[in-house]
């Protein structure tokens, strides 16, 4: 019994190509990117640190964004798994800018804890910088 070839034209190969990178591009704008690697952005510890505050907002790709009491990364977009307490108690910072879509859904998330997060020096307004 024979094989038989099979054969792709080019012009389909580069339209496979482009909706391929036209579906990972979607997926990045709502997903805050592809999440490679965390970013340092500077030691220091504190929202009060308007430098600290400046530098994680302009390392993120979208907001809401995570990150972590040194200024790292750690996670972006909309998180129904986080509660207020455990994230004063463990010095994660809210990265979001009040237009922003998904951070109102993440606010609204938060409740009545959402003042307290916001008294707690955690939650950064990158809109406000």
């Amino acid at each position: 019994m024979a094989e038989k070839a099979i054969t792709i034209k080019k012009d389909t190969l580069w339209k496979a190509a482009a909706v391929l990178f036209a579906v990972l591009f979607i997926i990045s704008l709502f997903t805050g990117g592809f999440g490679i690697g965390g970013k340092a952005v500077a030691d220091g510890e504190g929202t009060g640190d308007a430098t600290l505050q400046e530098q994680m907002c302009s390392s993120i790709r979208g907001t809401p964004s995570w990150a972590d009491s040194e200024g790292i990364i750690i996670s972006s977009g909309y998180r129904e798994t986080y509660s207020v307490e455990d994230l004063i108690e463990n010095k994660i910072y809210f990265l979001y800018n009040p237009s922003c879509g998904w951070c109102q859904k993440q606010i609204e998330y938060f409740g009545e804890a959402w003042q307290k997060y916001v008294d707690s020096g955690y939650t950064v307004d990158c809109n406000s910088l």
